[in-house]
């Protein structure tokens, strides 16, 4: 009976601790907007097969990281379904009720002037 009970206390335990409420989301689509350098704005399709994202509430505080990345790529949630960053504006990630997600992102210029807007779309799963 005792170990019965232990064995309970345990199982509620470590369930609470490995079954954080967090979803993987997987990019499926994506385009990006290209301008500067001296060349003409384009369009593009975006490769973004390698684009994952883990969206998690990490002790009381949601969180949009990229896998196997501790470092957060949008640490501004105002709830699970809305976040951006805490230090500068560099783009959104909405997760909608549906399992879809949308990411827009504005990385830095690089070394060319080359300025971009990248977005993708694609499903989250609860893990």
């Amino acid at each position: 009976m005792m170990m019965n009970r232990l064995s309970a206390f345990l199982i509620v335990l470590v369930s609470g601790i490995v079954h954080a409420e967090s979803y993987l989301c997987v990019a499926e689509a994506g385009a990006a907007v290209v301008h500067g350098g001296g060349e003409p704005i384009v369009a593009r399709i975006a490769d973004v097969s390698n684009q994952k994202f883990v969206v998690t509430n990490d002790s009381g505080k949601w969180l949009v990281k990229s896998l196997g990345q501790d470092e957060a790529v949008f640490d501004k949630c105002v709830s699970p379904y809305f976040c951006q960053r805490s230090d500068l504006y560099a783009g959104t990630f909405n997760r909608y009720e549906n399992g879809v997600f949308s990411f827009t992102w504005f990385p830095p210029t690089d070394k060319q002037g080359h300025e971009f807007l990248a977005v993708a779309k694609g499903r989250c799963s609860k893990l």
